[in-house]
């Protein structure tokens, strides 16, 4: 390990307090998540996302949970001078639980966004497809990685394990970035033809591409951070890593509540376009239009021969009301 001339018991109560205060904000943002998925969104959202949401939450509270029982043990129940021994024993049932907790909250947290470009590629397999092999891999190895973390006899920064930390750590950015950026094309592609046939200025869904992209990055950062602390020999890599499974919590619940709430950046798309000619994007809609108000309708477009809303909180919230279609197709 290297020295950092930190006692190892400040070092995690530093990170002990900062989760605390991420949990504390995801608190926050879990109700007011549930206010657009139960409330304001009812009926629209498939109902998967409002169970994984809840699963993420879940596992965020249990992680902070087991912080406290940490924190009762080492320096309420210990013995005094003791609580920088009791940390470094990462190999006790206690840490290797709260291990066990942040990979499977990653896992969730992956999912969702795997399920966003399942969705927003028209649930196109060939796309989406290696990144949930890849995150499988991901998860597996770090399972890998906590089953022999979890024998006394093998040090945290023990060559093979570390090498199965970084396979973990590898393909979970890769899963994270590779998603991210194919939305963000994705949605930019759409909103792009989009604006040739409205004749509009601006992209309509910039702001919900720079809104995914941010909390992408938020959590990418937080990871390297956490590798780099790794690879360094520090035992500040588990306190880190206390705060990323809050960040993984963080990201996607942020996504939901600045889409449904309309807080992305410039402005909101809820507004009336004149109808063009959008022959060169789609085929046009075949609901029936008010003769009065012809100039005056909502473009309804259709990518790739399937005709759906062209709402870019509905690609962000996975709420893809389909031109005869049933909110059913999506869950």
């Amino acid at each position: 390990m290297a020295a950092t001339g930190i006692p190892i018991d400040r070092i995690f109560l530093v990170g002990i307090w900062i989760e605390t205060v991420l949990y504390g904000m995801n608190c926050i943002i879990f109700a007011a998540a549930m206010y657009v998925l139960l409330i304001k969104r009812r009926g629209m959202v498939p109902r998967p996302l409002t169970a994984m949401t809840m699963l993420l939450f879940a596992f965020s509270t249990a992680h902070v949970s087991l912080v406290l029982r940490q924190l009762l043990e080492a320096f309420i129940w210990g013995e005094p001078g003791t609580a920088s021994a009791y940390f470094s024993e990462q190999h006790a049932p206690l840490p290797n639980t709260k291990l066990v907790l942040y990979s499977l909250n990653v896992f969730a947290q992956d999912l969702i966004l795997i399920w966003r470009l399942w969705v927003v590629f028209e649930k196109n397999w060939w796309v989406t497809g290696p990144f949930l092999v890849w995150e499988f891999m991901h998860t597996a190895a770090g399972f890998i990685a906590e089953a022999r973390g979890s024998s006394p006899a093998i040090s945290p920064f023990d060559k093979v394990l570390r090498d199965w930390a970084l396979v973990n750590w590898t393909l979970d950015l890769a899963v994270n970035i590779g998603c991210t950026a194919l939305i963000a094309i994705r949605l930019w592609w759409v909103g792009r033809r989009a604006r040739r046939i409205t004749k509009s200025g601006g992209n309509k869904y910039f702001g919900v591409i720079l809104t995914m992209v941010e909390s992408g990055t938020i959590f990418a950062l937080a990871t390297l951070i956490a590798v780099a602390l790794y690879l360094s020999g520090s035992f500040a890599t588990f306190a880190a890593v206390d705060s990323v499974i809050q960040l993984a919590t963080m990201t996607p619940l942020l996504i939901i509540v600045r889409v449904g709430l309309n807080l992305t950046y410039g402005k909101s798309i809820h507004t009336t376009v004149h109808t063009p000619d959008i022959s060169q994007l789609c085929q046009p809609s075949m609901h029936p239009i008010n003769a009065s108000d012809a100039t005056a309708t909502r473009v309804q477009v259709t990518i790739n021969n399937k005709s759906c809303d062209s709402d870019p909180e509905d690609y962000a919230l996975e709420d893809l009301n389909s031109s005869g279609s049933k909110e059913d197709d999506y869950v």
